[in-house]
């Protein structure tokens, strides 16, 4: 059925709803004459007529819709059409040219004859080496800066002046399971808790590795200046358990060959000297500070090393801190210079309390104990600032607990050794 047969049919049916509701308005207008508007004929009429004029209204729009999908449907018509046109055009001029190309191969003739190359033309070998080659070289430089950064704690002495700025006065070994048991079968039952110990390992072997790493901190203590070397040496570090006090202790022993030498116990709050060492005394530096005790009641002499006195930290004051920052315990220590050459003083770390900072003031010398591989570089540095923000220098660091591995000094690139290896199995055994 053609769209005109379909106007045709539209404008008829509207044509005819027409009639009707112009029929349905005359009876409506006669009905309105004789009857009032709510007699019952009335009602009826007017029903009807609204009910035509709903009829209308219904059919136009349908008849409205149906026209603009004839329209739409018009166009894609025509549409189509053109595309029709479009590709017969197109494939009408494809199979000419393809008909003249089928033409001219008849006139090829051969030129130059394919050769077999003698090299292949992919892979290149050298390029692939050559590439693969640089990007190694690049990941290889990657990782190590890598690793470089996430290097986060002391591994030799380079690492403390690179990252601290601070001079080396010593590395010292780590004590292995061979010189630990070495160590404990020279000593009795009876002594076992004053030689058996790292704290005592000087005494127990002064040719050891570890002991030769002590005596070369002596001596760098010794030359820092020559015309006023320092008297009084305080040993601290970051935090705790990083070998300050088996640091102090050794330092001692060694000072001790030189000359009259006082240990002293400042850590008053994890006192650690009073545990390898004994004696019958009644009181430490809390009560000869204090003024409870005289000095010959408090310092004990080292039975097997004559030169070497202790004084522990005695009972645990109420509040640290007050009784090192006192004057009295100035005095104190002025009055242990006239009677002792060295004095060794082992303290607490300086990150947790700020004991190290208040005896900074007081002494000629900090020591500052970094243990190898477990310190981390920015807790370090915290300890350093807390020092420089106080006006306190550090003399020197010491790295401690280092692994054999790490102990290797090189001199001209040819020779290596580690410490020990100068002397014979007799003079290292313990």
């Amino acid at each position: 059925m053609g769209s005109k047969s379909m106007e045709q049919i539209s404008s008829a049916k509207l044509e005819f709803l027409n009639d009707d509701v112009a029929q349905k308005q005359e009876v409506v207008a006669e009905l309105t004459e004789r009857y009032g508007p709510k007699h019952p004929k009335m009602i009826n009429a007017k029903a009807e007529l609204e009910s035509a004029r709903k009829r209308l209204k219904e059919a136009s729009k349908r008849i409205v819709q149906e026209s603009s999908k004839q329209f739409e449907l018009g166009k894609l018509e025509r549409e189509v059409a053109a595309n029709r046109k479009l590709y017969e055009s197109f494939l009408n001029k494809f199979e000419v040219t393809d008909i003249s190309s089928r033409l001219e191969m008849t006139n090829a003739r051969i030129i130059d004859e394919a050769k077999i190359p003698s090299t292949p033309f992919k892979p290149q070998k050298s390029k692939l080496v050559l590439q693969w080659g640089m990007i190694g070289l690049i990941f290889g430089f990657l990782f190590a800066l890598s690793r470089e950064y996430l290097h986060n704690n002391f591994q030799s002495a380079e690492d403390i002046e690179r990252k601290l700025a601070l001079p080396v006065l010593g590395v010292v070994p780590s004590l292995g399971k061979k010189e630990a048991r070495a160590s404990k079968s020279k000593t009795n039952r009876r002594e076992k808790h004053k030689h058996g110990l790292v704290e005592r390992h000087y005494l127990s072997n002064s040719r050891s590795a570890f002991s030769e790493a002590i005596n070369h901190i002596r001596t760098g203590v010794q030359y820092s200046d020559v015309d006023n070397p320092p008297q009084t040496i305080l040993v601290t570090s970051s935090v705790q358990s990083e070998g300050k006090t088996a640091m102090a202790s050794n330092l001692a022993l060694s000072f001790a060959h030189l000359g009259r030498t006082l240990l002293i116990d400042a850590d008053l709050r994890r006192s650690r000297v009073e545990q390898f060492i004994r004696g019958s005394n009644k009181g430490g530096l809390v009560e000869f500070v204090a003024g409870a005790r005289l000095l010959k009641e408090c310092v004990v002499r080292d039975p097997k090393c004559p030169s070497l006195y202790i004084l522990k930290a005695g009972v645990r004051p109420p509040n640290p801190l007050e009784l090192l920052s006192s004057q009295r315990l100035a005095r104190a220590l002025l009055q242990l210079r006239e009677k002792f050459s060295h004095i060794v003083i082992d303290t607490a770390p300086i990150l947790p309390v700020s004991d190290a900072i208040v005896l900074g003031h007081i002494v000629d010398a900090m020591l500052f104990v970094v243990q190898a591989e477990r310190a981390s570089t920015r807790m370090v540095r915290d300890a350093l600032r807390k020092l420089d923000n106080a006006g306190i220098g550090v003399m020197g660091a010491v790295l401690t607990q280092v692994q054999a591995r790490h102990t290797a000094y090189y001199y001209d690139g040819k020779y290596q050794y580690h410490y020990g290896g100068y002397y014979s199995a007799e003079d290292t055994s313990v």
